[in-house]
């Protein structure tokens, strides 16, 4: 199961009936502005892009391998515009993988610092412990 769905299930078993997190689908014919929805008359309206990365990259998201660059611009633009417009919170999740057999870890990460990190030219986002996470609920904190 990937990151994504995972994330959907895990929101979708936590907010019962309180709210809907969903997966938007992405295709070669279709953009997609991010990967997570979430709304929720008790928690709010989110949006999360979801990254992978091993943990040899030595807790770091690029801007310039780990997001797409495209005819409608950067991704991290187009995500902050979107966010602009549909005034939702942002986060991006970041999951370190540590290779076979053994527990991934997760990182939340407001998108208010990705934006910023972008805009000031840095390279990468780091992956600090205070993002980090143990469970899908805790993004809608």
């Amino acid at each position: 199961m990937s990151q994504e769905s995972q994330l959907v299930k895990d929101l979708k078993a936590y907010m019962k009936k309180d709210g809907i997190a969903f997966r938007l689908k992405q295709s070669r014919f279709i953009s997609q502005i991010v990967d997570v929805l979430i709304d929720s008359w008790k928690y709010g309206y989110f949006c999360c892009e979801c990254k992978s990365t091993k943990y040899k990259k030595a807790y770091k998201i690029y801007f310039s391998s780990n997001f797409k660059n495209t005819k409608t611009g950067h991704q991290v633009e187009n995500i902050s515009q979107f966010v602009q417009r549909s005034g939702r919170k942002a986060f991006l999740i970041v999951e370190l993988r540590f290779g076979r057999g053994k527990r991934n870890s997760y990182y939340k990460i407001p998108w208010k610092v990705v934006q910023k990190r972008f805009k000031a030219k840095k390279k990468f986002v780091p992956l600090f412990k205070k993002w980090k996470i143990t469970h899908a609920k805790e993004i809608l904190k």
